[in-house]
Formats: structure tokens, sequence, C-alpha cells
């Protein structure tokens, strides 16, 4: 599918009536040349007009198909160079929104047009001399498809003359297409990658319109022919859905019952539909990544909602409790490995008698471990210090006088979880933490002994922090992120 952002942005015109970012770019480009600017009194008129052809529903938009732009997908993003094009060749309908292609990505995003300027708005500005080789050759490769569409000769080195602002009459003819501000042909390369994702697109469309259907979910009917699936929604077992399958009576019944279980949990029919027995299966199937292996069984889920036992290693000032308290989830017993002093005076003045001290992590043996199991949840994130670039004494992973190794205590600790509760038949669930910013031969040892990648999480997202972090395990969904993060660090501070 194609790729949509996290976060969006805006463009054009600003509440003021300010010129759009088309006269920001010349403006921008007299700048970087000493020179003073011309009123465009007329040329603003005419984009004014022009702007009820626009690529998004916002009328002071006045970008155009196949224009090269700078494009970022929130004000904390780097900006990268790309290509706006129509969301409806790429099966999207139009939105607030201006639609990018990423040139050198090969994937579109929507972005708010705030955040979409012309290639040549305070290019020097907006151009980092540190980025990576894809970066500098997407950017060369943008500039090249401006003069091709302006049928401007290229210079020498493009991005070098672009940096100095452009001279004589190179400048004057960037002046005249920018000015001309019209819709270009698209190149058949990018005309071919919109096709592609506009297939993905439709296909996952045509699925979905399968997984919406209005009947409640995982049911079929006794047709062996006809089987409907749907995704919970805010049609889920609607009044009208249960009143039409099951008759008005079937309504005043599940309100005498206290407590009331769904068809699909207590297995009932409802009319003429039936509780398909995989349902748990196809359910958790959509949580699931692919690329990560799901060893969560099923069959081993009570009936009823049980309290958790959770185990948490270098468990600091108990914030993994403060989090399952904020998410409701009843907690059985909680059990804490810390050593430090300060952490632990912190956690007993916080939690009084509900958490159960086990002290240091190297000292949890095999009994240990069966003496408090079963565990239905372990976390931990063992010390960054020691594998963190911005440590330049860093020690690694495999000193054993450095904090680094203790992932392997970690590692110990779930294996031997993994086989106490296998005897048991209960299902442990695993979260393990660690900071993003490590060299990537520690990431790489840390994925082979865990058994999967991690996903990267990033606390600006949803709070004041910012602070970038992996995850490995195998909790449900952590490794389908949201379609976009609405709290914003705008939002927060």
């Amino acid at each position: 599918m194609a790729h949509v952002s996290l976060k969006r942005n805006t463009c054009q015109f600003e509440p003021s009536g300010r010129v759009g970012r088309i006269d920001e770019a010349l403006q921008s480009m007299d700048k970087q040349n000493g020179s003073s600017k011309k009123s465009q009194k007329d040329f603003n008129n005419s984009n004014k007009r022009n702007s009820r052809i626009g690529v998004c529903t916002d009328p002071n938009c006045t970008l155009k198909i196949g224009d090269i732009v700078w494009a970022r997908l929130t004000t904390r993003s780097v900006w990268w160079p790309g290509v706006v094009v129509d969301p409806r060749t790429c099966g999207y309908d139009l939105n607030e929104s201006v639609w990018v292609y990423w040139i050198g990505d090969q994937r579109i995003s929507d972005v708010l047009p705030e955040n979409t300027v012309s290639i040549m708005d305070n290019f020097e500005g907006r151009y980092r001399i540190r980025g990576s080789a894809n970066y500098h050759k997407s950017v060369e490769e943008a500039l090249k498809l401006f003069f091709e569409q302006n049928g401007i000769p290229l210079p020498t080195n493009v991005v070098t003359a672009a940096l100095n602002g452009f001279t004589g009459k190179l400048r004057e003819d960037i002046h005249y297409a920018l000015r001309r501000n019209t819709h270009k042909i698209l190149p058949i390369y990018i005309r071919q990658r919109l096709s592609e994702i506009n297939s993905q697109v439709s296909l996952e469309s045509a699925q979905m319109k399968t997984l919406n259907h209005q009947l409640p979910s995982e049911y079929s009917t006794n047709s062996p022919t006809a089987t409907t699936t749907s995704s919970f929604s805010e049609d889920f077992l609607k009044r009208s859905c249960i009143g039409e399958f099951g008759g008005k009576d079937l309504l005043d019944k599940i309100i005498e019952k206290d407590p009331w279980y769904c068809f699909i949990c207590a297995m009932e029919k409802l009319g003429p539909l039936n509780p398909q027995s995989d349902w748990k299966k196809r359910l958790s199937s959509l949580f699931n990544n692919e690329n990560v292996r799901d060893d969560i069984d099923l069959t081993l889920f009570p009936n009823e909602k049980q309290p958790i036992r959770v185990l948490s290693l270098f468990d600091g000032i108990a914030t993994g409790k403060i989090a399952l308290d904020e998410l409701g989830i009843n907690i059985e017993i909680y059990y804490s490995c810390e050593i430090d002093q300060e952490a632990l005076l912190v956690t007993k003045v916080n939690h009084e008698n509900q958490i159960v001290y086990l002290g240091d992590v190297r000292g949890i043996t095999r009994e240990k471990l069966e003496e408090i199991s079963p565990i239905d949840l372990l976390i931990g994130g063992s010390p960054c210090n020691d594998v963190s670039i911005a440590n330049p004494k860093r020690r690694g992973l495999y000193d054993p006088e450095g904090t680094g190794i203790l992932f392997f205590e970690y590692f110990r600790i779930l294996q031997n979880l993994l086989c106490i509760n296998s005897k048991l038949n209960r299902n442990l669930f695993w979260l393990f933490e660690n900071v993003a910013s490590m060299r990537d031969c520690y990431k790489i040892v840390i994925d082979r002994f865990l058994g999967r990648p991690p996903a990267l999480y990033d606390s600006r997202f949803f709070s004041a922090q910012n602070r970038a972090r992996y995850f490995w395990g195998n909790i449900p969904g952590m490794y389908r992120c949201p379609k976009y993060a609405l709290l914003l660090l705008e939002q927060t501070v």
C-alpha cells in the first residue's frame, strides 16, 4: 500500500492573504543575488484564479501537478525533494493536503500545504550539506527534473549553481518558469510507479469493502458459498443489525442479561449467521506483521479476563507499573528487579506495598523463576549507556565490567520463563527496550537473540520528550504504527 505520512504539513497563502509559495521562491532567489524584486501584482491575481484547479481542496493552494518541491512531514522533519501529484491517479481522493511523490524513496505522502514549497524557495537554507548519498542524489534528480520540465538548459553542476542562487539568463528563465505556474507532465517512471500504487490501493479497497460489511465481525451465513468477514467498527453489533437478524425480542433479552457476552465470544448464532470457529486467529491477524513471527497460542487464553502477573527487569522507578495502571490493566502481582537505591526509594514512596522487590537481576535463578511463576508479562530495558553512540567511552555488549552485557541477563530470564510457561500451558508476553542510537552491530546481535527486528517509537509523537527508542517483543499490534500520530509535539508543550 502507498506510504502515508505519520505527520502532515500546509502551503501557499498565509491567513493574512500574503502571496503564496511561488512568489516566496522568487523573493528567495532575489535575496540570494542581492537584487530587489519587482511587483508581481498581476501574477498574484492570476495565481489566485488558477488555484481553483489545484491539487487539494485548499482554495489558497497554488501548487500544480508536477511541481518540484521541498516537502517535510512535520515542522521538525528535514526537507526532502518531491513532486506534486494528483492523488486520484493513486487511488486516493482530494483532501486538504498536498500529495507528494518523494524522489529517491518512490513513495507518496499527504503533506499539509504549509510544509510544501518550491524547490527554488530558499534552496541554500533548506539544502543539507551533510545529507546521505541518497539525499544528494535525490536533490540533484529533482533539480534536473525541474530544468527538463521547463525547457531550461541544464548547468554543468546544477546543485552548486542552485546554492549560488543562479545568475544571468539562467535566473531569468527560472523566474519565468515559476511565474507560469502550470500543470506539468510527469516523467514516465513516476507515472508507472503511481500506477503500481494505484493497483495496490485498489486491491486493498476491494478487500476493505468485504471487511467493512455491516454484518457482525467474523460471521458467515448458512450458505456454504457465502461468507462475510468484517472488521470491528462503529457499525459493529448495532441495534438495527441485531434487530434485523435476531428479531426485536432478542434486544430485550440482551438488555435483561447481566453480564451479556457478545455472540462471537459466546459462540452463539445470530439468526442465519454463525460465528467462525477460528475468529480469534482472524482477529489476531489484523495486528500481526508478516515479517515478525507470531508465538502467541490463542487456544491458551482463558475464557474470562484475569489479573496479570508481571516481572519487570531494570525496573527503575517502576514506570512499567504506572503504564499498566494507566491502561487500566488489573495486576495480580508486580515483581521488580532494581539495585539503584534512589530509584527504589522513589518506587517505595509512590507504590508503597504494591511491588515485590527481587534485587539484582543477576541473582535471579531458574529456581527463583519457577517459584514466582507463572509470569504473564516480562518487561525490561537494560542500561543503554554502554551501547549508545552518544557515549564515546562505551564498552559495548560484551565487556563483563560494563552494563551492555546485561542484555544477556534479560535474554536468559526470557528463555527460562518461556520454558516454564510452556509446561504450564500459559502464554508469555514480553517487551525489551533500548536506545535507538546504538551501533548496527549491536542491534544485529540483539535481533538475532530475540528472533525479530525492533519497532521504532519516538516519544516526541506522544509527549514533550524527544526520545527515540527500539522495542522488541511479541505484544500484539506493537509492529503496526497508527496512520497518524494525532498528538504532536506542538500540542504538548
